[in-house]
């Protein structure tokens, strides 16, 4: 979280979004350790090609959970949006879809799903679900 802290900041600086970071009251996060670098493709996206054309307008949310067993991160922004099923040709999305197919190879307990939620004009927001996370 420091470091999506430090980024958004830096960020803050350059495009003059809002955002806010939040975790759930109940969840451990001072034991909750999640892959390096998992969530940083996706919090750059939302950055760049979601709100830095709308500078103080722009917002971007990152909330942690906790479903049963299961650890929750989602990184929501009110940008522009884009069609999840068209092709892309960038790299944050393909790398963390690689990762995570990597990721999961590891453990057959725990595993790690994405799942985006956009369209055009509407923002966009992704969500990781760590799936047996605490057992």
């Amino acid at each position: 979280m420091r470091i999506l802290e430090t980024y958004l900041l830096l960020e803050q600086l350059r495009f003059g979004f809002r955002y806010e970071m939040a975790a759930a009251p109940d969840l451990p996060i001072a034991t909750t350790e999640i892959p390096a670098f998992l969530l940083q493709p996706l919090v750059e996206n939302a950055v760049k090609h979601g709100v830095s054309d709308l500078h103080g307008e722009g917002f971007v949310r990152i909330g942690f959970s906790q479903e049963n067993a299961n650890f929750i991160a989602e990184v929501t922004d009110n940008g522009k949006g884009w069609d999840p099923t068209a092709g892309t040709t960038g790299y944050g999305l393909r790398l963390t879809r690689e990762r995570i197919r990597l990721l999961n190879q590891l453990s057959a307990h725990q595993s790690i799903t994405m799942t985006i939620h956009s369209q055009p004009g509407a923002g966009a927001t992704i969500r990781l679900q760590f799936t047996n996370w605490w057992t």
